[in-house]
């Protein structure tokens, strides 16, 4: 019934679904219960057996994708005019910071900062943090993207001494970081990515499958 409740409220026919039905209009409304507010609304949502139920928690989700929206596009304007001002030829990893950046939201801005930019990028949130630790002391949970060529697990172990902790793999980025360790950390991947990321690492790039002929495409 949830499924069926979402499928609907997208627009969409359940028996004409495309994959790109699924990536683009209802995953992102799924993921937005965890990005936003909490993953139980998803799990909910997939085991309501009641058809009201299962719709009231379905636009209860669309609702809540629609503030994820609002709040991606509110940060990205914000890095867009951070970056604006950022010594991009000579800091080819992009670190940006605020105190209000929702952290379930950082990771989509930063991915799309990469892909405009073609460098990596991290940005780093210090919501949440409570009023009686020192401003210097206040731990940020920051998220990262990277671009074939710097390995963020090895850019991350390089840096490891500035960091409260940090989880990777080689193109995307979890970790929290201190606000007094937060420009040293800056420098230091910054450092690291001048020896290990070259020019064209950072130019835009196209995988082609296959060359063919047009003489080759048919309708089918």
């Amino acid at each position: 019934e949830g499924l069926l409740a979402m499928i609907h409220l997208s627009g969409l026919e359940p028996t004409h679904l495309t994959i790109d039905d699924i990536v683009f209009k209802i995953g992102p409304r799924i993921n937005a219960a965890g990005r936003i507010k909490t993953a139980s609304m998803a799990v909910e949502l997939f085991l309501s057996e009641n058809k009201a139920d299962a719709m009231k928690i379905a636009e209860e989700l669309c609702a809540t994708n629609k503030e994820r929206q609002n709040e991606e596009n509110s940060i990205m304007q914000e890095a867009y005019g951070m970056i604006e001002k950022y010594d991009v030829e000579n800091n080819p990893v992009i670190v940006l910071d605020a105190d209000h950046w929702h952290h379930g939201v950082i990771g989509i801005v930063s991915s799309r900062i990469t892909e405009k930019y073609c460098r990596p990028s991290i940005l780093v949130s210090f919501e949440g943090n409570e009023l009686d630790v020192p401003f210097e002391e206040n731990v940020g949970k920051g998220s990262g993207r990277s671009v074939k060529g710097m390995n963020l697990v090895d850019a991350l172990c390089y840096c490891s001494d500035h960091l409260v902790k940090f989880g990777s793999h080689e193109l995307a980025a979890g970790l929290s970081v201190k606000r007094c360790e937060l420009d040293q950390f800056r420098t230091l991947i910054n450092d690291y990515a001048r020896e290990n990321l070259s020019d064209d690492d950072m130019v835009p790039t196209m995988e082609i499958d296959s060359v063919i002929n047009f003489s080759d495409v048919s309708l089918s």
